[in-house]
């Protein structure tokens, strides 16, 4: 896991219902030798030695929390920096890190939609994905829906959805299911062509994305 063109893998946006909420962040260290960079948003697990590390296997292990950002003295600038990231060098000892670990907390995940099919509804995002782009529109509005539907059996009681551009069918289409949601788009295109892509759109989104095209 690394971050990949997005900001964020994993964003606290609050508390389920009946957990108290703390703003508060746990202090952890890194060890000085682990060259491995942690990202902010990145969830990271406890090392026997009692560091902490990012969490690099999709395998059923505890995370220690989501890391949200470090503090080191840097050898090349000679001083005390905060860094929303770990670089994996530049620190003359062992780094400071900061990581959320409260019980009950809600996450957004960062993810380029790649799903075990098997688990419904829409199915369980995959390790690998979280960190790389999510959607930028909303075509049939499929993918939409189902967040949403998600958010919502997670607790979420306020909820927008803000992307590049969309088609009318796809905006009725999450409007109709979740009537309560806000939809902000920069441009709203004509309509759906006969393989559910937006016209006039931007070609294949998804490959102008990721470089695949």
């Amino acid at each position: 896991m690394a971050n990949t063109a997005v900001a964020f893998g994993l964003r606290h946006v609050g508390y389920m219902e009946g957990f108290a909420p703390t703003y508060g962040l746990r202090h952890r260290k890194i060890a000085l030798g682990n060259t491995n960079p942690i990202f902010h948003g990145d969830p990271v697990t406890s090392l026997n030695t009692g560091y902490i590390a990012q969490s690099v296997s999709a395998a059923a292990v505890q995370w220690a929390g989501v890391f949200s950002h470090c503090e080191y003295f840097s050898v090349s600038q000679q001083r005390k920096v905060r860094s929303n990231y770990w670089p994996g060098s530049d620190a003359q000892f062992d780094p400071d890190a900061f990581i959320l670990d409260a019980a009950g907390a809600l996450f957004v995940a960062a993810s380029d939609g790649s799903t075990v099919a098997t688990f419904a509804p829409a199915g369980a995002i995959l390790f690998n994905a979280v960190d790389n782009n999510i959607d930028i529109n909303i075509a049939t509005g499929g993918s939409a829906t189902e967040t949403v539907d998600i958010l919502k059996k997670w607790g979420a009681k306020r909820i927008k959805y803000v992307g590049i551009i969309a088609a009318p069918e796809g905006v009725r289409a999450l409007s109709s299911a979740h009537p309560d949601v806000p939809i902000h788009v920069a441009a709203l295109d004509e309509r759906l062509n006969e393989k559910g892509y937006i016209v006039p759109g931007l070609g294949d989104a998804g490959d102008r994305q990721f470089g695949t095209g």
